[in-house]
C-alpha cells in the first residue's frame, strides 16, 4: 500500500534540492518517494527533471515512460519523454510524442514548442547525414556547410559540433575548430569525444603536450576505444620526436655561438697584440749599425 504522506514529504525535499541545483540530492529524494509510492507520475516526471538538469537523458527518458504510463492523459508527462528523445537524436519518436500529447492537452506551450524543435531536429539530422558523407569523401568545405544549416537549427547538438570540428580541421580552420571543441565539451562534458575533438585540433595546430594532454582526457572516459589509444599513441611520438628536434636545434646554437666566441676571442687577441707592438718606441738605426 502506497504512503502517500512519505511520498509526499519526499516530493516535497526533492523539490527544493531540485531548486537550489543539487540534483543528486533531488534524484535521491524522488526515488527515496517512489519506494512509498511506486505509481506515482509526478516523481517520475519531478525525477526525469533532475536527471534532465544532470545530462542524463537515457534515465530521463526511462521516468518520462513511466510518468506517461502511470498518467497517461497529463502533458507534463509526455513533454518530459519527448524532451529526452529529442535530446537523444530520436527525433521522430519525440514528434510522435508531442503529437499524442497535445490529444491530451492541446493547449499544453511546452509540447508544441518542443515538437517544432523536434521537427527541426529532424532536418538538422539530415543535415548531418549529408555532411557525414561528404567528410567521408574528403569534402570538408560541403561538410562545413550542411553542418552550419544543421547546428543552426539545432545549436545544443554535442554530435552536430562534434561533426563541425572535423570539418573546420579539414579546411584549415583551426581556431574555428577548437571553438567548435570546446562546445562539445561544454554542451556533454562526460562524452569523450569533445576531448578527442580538442587532441585532434592540438595535434593539428602542432602543440603536441597539449594534444597528449587531450587525449589523456578522453581516455579517461573510454579507455578501451582502440581508435583513441592509436591516436594518443601517435600524439606522443610527435611530442618525442618534437623535443628531439628543439633539444638537436638548441645543440647546434650553442655548437655556433661557441665558436663564434672563439673566433671572437682570437680576434681580441690579434688586435691587441698588434696594439702593443705599435705602442713599443723603434729603436733608431744609422749606416754603421742601431745608436
Amino acid at each position: 500500500m502506497a504512503d502517500n504522506n512519505a511520498a509526499l514529504r519526499c516530493k516535497e525535499e526533492g523539490n527544493k534540492a531540485l531548486g537550489r541545483g543539487d540534483l543528486q540530492a533531488a534524484i535521491t529524494h524522488f526515488t527515496e518517494g517512489l519506494q512509498y509510492d511506486p505509481t506515482n507520475a509526478v516523481l517520475y516526471s519531478n525525477r526525469a527533471a533532475a536527471y534532465s538538469n544532470a545530462g542524463n537523458w537515457s534515465q530521463a527518458l526511462a521516468d518520462g515512460e513511466k510518468a506517461v504510463e502511470y498518467r497517461p492523459d497529463w502533458g507534463k508527462a509526455y513533454n518530459r519523454k519527448a524532451l529526452a528523445l529529442a535530446q537523444l537524436g530520436r527525433y521522430e519518436e519525440a514528434i510522435a510524442t508531442c503529437e499524442e500529447g497535445l490529444k491530451h492537452d492541446p493547449t499544453n506551450e511546452l509540447l508544441t514548442s518542443n515538437m517544432a524543435k523536434a521537427k527541426d531536429g529532424v532536418m538538422a539530422s539530415e543535415q548531418n547525414v549529408l555532411a557525414e558523407e561528404n567528410l567521408a569523401k574528403g569534402k570538408h568545405r560541403n561538410a562545413l556547410a550542411c553542418l552550419d544549416k544543421a547546428v543552426e537549427l539545432c545549436p545544443n547538438s554535442a554530435l552536430f559540433w562534434s561533426n563541425r570540428t572535423t570539418a573546420a580541421l579539414g579546411c584549415g580552420l583551426s581556431a574555428e575548430a577548437e571553438d567548435n571543441a570546446r562546445k562539445v565539451i561544454a554542451l556533454k562534458p562526460q562524452w569523450h569525444r569533445g576531448y578527442q575533438r580538442m587532441a585532434e585540433v592540438k595535434q593539428y595546430q602542432r602543440n603536441y603536450e597539449e594534444a597528449c594532454r587531450w587525449y589523456a582526457a578522453a581516455m579517461n572516459l573510454k579507455p578501451d576505444d582502440p581508435k583513441l589509444v592509436s591516436a594518443f599513441s601517435r600524439a606522443q611520438q610527435d611530442l618525442t620526436m618534437e623535443n628531439t628536434r628543439k633539444r638537436a636545434e638548441n645543440d647546434k646554437a650553442g655548437e655556433e655561438e661557441g665558436g663564434e666566441s672563439g673566433k671572437e676571442s682570437g680576434a681580441a687577441g690579434k688586435e691587441e697584440a698588434t696594439s702593443k707592438e705599435s705602442e713599443t718606441p723603434k729603436k733608431k738605426s744609422s749606416r754603421f749599425g742601431f745608436l
